[in-house]
């Protein structure tokens, strides 16, 4: 239980410095593109921003579980032992579990940063941000947990997992455009989630301004707002489902020591 509330405490204080201090930083750069008036500089801090902002929930969706996870999964395989429950009621038990508390972390953070930042001032795009970044933290969330499963200990899970996430930036369309990476590796950006996030957050907050025909010319907007966000929830149900038949596929053992 104590450890519970420590993990609870750090992961507020966490979202309440980094969402604090990234809505400093971009304070109000928002603002110019909501009135059609943006510089290169502001479209660049934008976009940066966002990839930023999904780059970093994709690390603590990863890192909220991966230390805990381990103990959870061993008490799991006793219980598996003692046949006491099967694996599809706790994934989906865990799953309906986590929602609550993912989606107050994850809105707690987007109000804050999409606001001191001056994004874009509707509430569906409010909305929209939310959601792709709920999506984004949960994706990272699940491939951890599948990853986990295989990894004999929680050290090998840190060293796995942040090579999945880089691998999932270079290919998100920021460091460099699908153009300019050799023909035979530019199709890997299609597998990448933090693509298809960094695409939706681009369109919900440049469509309808000028500067989208720049955007687009600068990253090259291959995928549409509302198929971005489907994507998402396919990858996050793919991830899902890979998680679930890793435990699957681990056997169950009696562990007397717990």
């Amino acid at each position: 239980m104590m450890r519970d509330k420590l993990a609870l405490v750090a992961r507020i204080a966490q979202d309440v410095i980094f969402s604090v201090l990234l809505g400093l930083i971009w304070l109000n750069q928002g603002r110019d593109v909501d009135s059609n008036n943006a510089s290169f500089a502001s479209l660049n801090a934008i976009i940066g921003v966002m990839f930023f902002i999904v780059v970093n929930v994709s690390f603590t969706g990863a890192f909220g579980v991966i230390f805990v996870y381990p103990l959870e999964r061993a008490v799991l395989l006793r219980e598996r032992a003692s046949a006491t429950y099967r694996v599809t009621s706790y994934v989906v038990g865990k799953t309906l579990a986590e929602i609550p508390r993912s989606v107050l972390f994850v809105l707690g953070f987007c109000v804050v940063v999409y606001f001191m930042i001056g994004l874009r001032s509707t509430a569906g795009a409010f909305f929209y941000f939310f959601v792709v970044i709920w999506l984004v933290e949960n994706i990272a969330a699940s491939l951890t947990l599948a990853l986990a499963t295989f990894a004999p200990d929680p050290q090998v899970s840190s060293a796995v997992v942040p090579v999945f996430i880089i691998f999932n930036m270079l290919f998100a369309g920021y460091f460099i455009g699908a153009d300019s990476i050799p023909s035979f590796l530019r199709w890997i950006k299609w597998l990448s989630f933090l693509f298809y996030a960094l695409q939706g957050l681009i369109h919900n907050e440049f469509n309808g301004t000028k500067a989208i025909d720049e955007v687009n010319d600068f990253l090259g907007l291959d995928v549409s707002q509302g198929m971005a966000v489907v994507a998402l929830v396919v990858y996050l149900v793919v991830m899902k489902a890979f998680w679930y038949l890793a435990l699957r596929v681990e056997r169950p053992k009696f562990d007397k020591s717990l």
